[in-house]
């Protein structure tokens, strides 16, 4: 928060940045988005070993479980450092990316799921600036750009549309552009008329999967395609605002309507994909939702954010809210922990999105902008009400609040924000 002194006019002109900490005013009373980021940073933080902090579960699937937990926490600094330079944002991408770099080829899919990694690491050169980032992001994005735009379907295609919308922005890479223009486009056959996606079965309905694309989505929309993305987000808010009991939580069956003995399903193990996921009850699932509903202005982000919230303790939360699996399937080693730190970090980008995208959305924030003297009383108080996020300038005359002169000497200018303070120096020398 600068300050100058503008001599002729006596005047102290104080510029004021509303940033990340300070962000959009809250959707809900006690909105828990910035808490739950805070406690969920934190855990990690107290947690990491090597400056990252893993799932134990990385023995089982080295590249999935890196990729949901040090590629997503990348991704959250990203998101956040975007929005506030503090230098220890930017020391963990570093820490991270560069974790990341030596380990490249154990934890390579060398699928469209390789995009969330080439994301990450092109993210980390955006805010860093350092080549080697921009490098191991270039190598896996030409490799993207090679696997046919026909294969780069669904979440794992948008996967590939992030990375190379993402290079296109920091390149000026056509062919980039035009890969991802293609895969948001073969989308649309995908997308049922009720607005819901499948994960892998074309014409089976997923709760779940629907909100993880719509996160993806999100991140396309800010580089490229918005017209197109805006459309699919309309609709899958649609299906997904209809899935939401009045606790926040995700329906995932009910009868079919004047069919006795029916039963609709909204999970693709039990909508004619058979061999897919039980995608019930992830903790993340609720995020997803909130992310889109927050963007839309949709009426039910409270209550799933409350349902949330109510999931994590301390930055915690499980993998499951329900829907256990059997000790004998597949899935189990994923859906045991009463601490998981997939979840975790995952839920930590999503919910670093939802703050970028209301910052990138111009909403309002309250503040209070106060000038104390060296001795800490307030002698003014110059601002306080609803801002928009960026950078207002704001004049004092060198007055107090009764209108008297204040004299030479030190003074601090005070800004407060519902998630923020900061103090600038002030100097007045007549």
């Amino acid at each position: 928060m600068p300050a100058s002194v503008a001599p002729l006019a006596r005047t102290l002109l104080i510029a004021a940045t509303l940033s990340l900490f300070a962000p959009a005013a809250r959707a809900i009373a006690d909105d828990p988005l910035l808490p739950m980021i805070r406690r969920t940073d934190r855990y990690l933080q107290e947690h990491a070993v090597d400056g990252v902090t893993m799932d134990w579960r990385y023995s089982v699937i080295p590249s999935e479980e890196i990729r949901q937990t040090v590629v997503c926490q990348l991704l959250a600094y990203v998101e956040l450092a975007r929005l506030d330079a503090r230098p220890r944002l930017r020391t963990e991408i570093v820490r991270h990316a560069d974790f990341l770099l030596p380990r490249l080829a154990d934890v390579r899919s060398f699928t469209p799921f390789d995009g969330m990694l080439a994301y990450a690491l092109l993210g980390a050169f955006e805010i860093t600036r350092e080549p080697r980032f921009l490098e191991a992001g270039t190598g896996i994005t030409n490799d993207l750009l090679a696997i046919p735009t026909g294969e780069c379907v669904l979440n794992g295609g948008l996967m590939v549309a992030m990375a190379t919308a993402e290079y296109a922005f920091l390149t000026g890479d056509v062919p980039s552009r035009t890969k991802t223009h293609d895969i948001v486009a073969q989308l649309a056959p995908y997308q049922n008329d009720d607005g819901s996606f499948p994960h892998w079965c074309v014409g089976s309905r997923d709760i779940h999967y629907t909100g993880w694309m719509a996160m993806e989505l999100m991140h396309i929309r800010r580089l490229q395609e918005r017209a197109a993305c805006d459309d699919y987000l309309q609709r899958m808010s649609w299906f997904l605002e209809g899935r939401i009991d009045a606790s926040g939580r995700s329906v995932y069956e009910e009868p079919c309507p004047g069919v006795p003995g029916c039963t609709l399903y909204f999970y693709s193990r039990m909508t004619g994909c058979s061999f897919d996921l039980d995608s019930r009850g992830w903790t993340v699932e609720p995020a997803y939702e909130a992310l889109l509903f927050d963007h839309l202005g949709s009426g039910q982000y409270g209550q799933v954010m409350a349902f949330l919230d109510s999931l994590e303790d301390g930055g915690t939360i499980a993998d499951l809210f329900g829907y256990w699996p059997p000790p004998e399937d597949p899935e189990y080693p994923w859906t045991i922990a009463d601490t998981s730190v997939v979840c975790m970090s995952i839920n930590l980008w999503v919910l670093a999105t939802a703050v970028a995208d209301r910052v990138a959305r111009g909403l309002p924030v309250d503040l209070v902008l106060d000038v104390y003297d060296a001795g800490g009383r307030r002698v003014r108080r110059l601002a306080g009400g609803v801002f928009r996020a960026g950078t207002h300038v704001i004049p004092w005359n060198g007055r107090d609040d009764r209108g008297r002169t204040c004299g030479p000497g030190v003074y601090f200018a005070r800004f407060e924000g519902p998630e923020r303070h900061d103090a600038v120096r002030l100097v007045r020398v007549w």
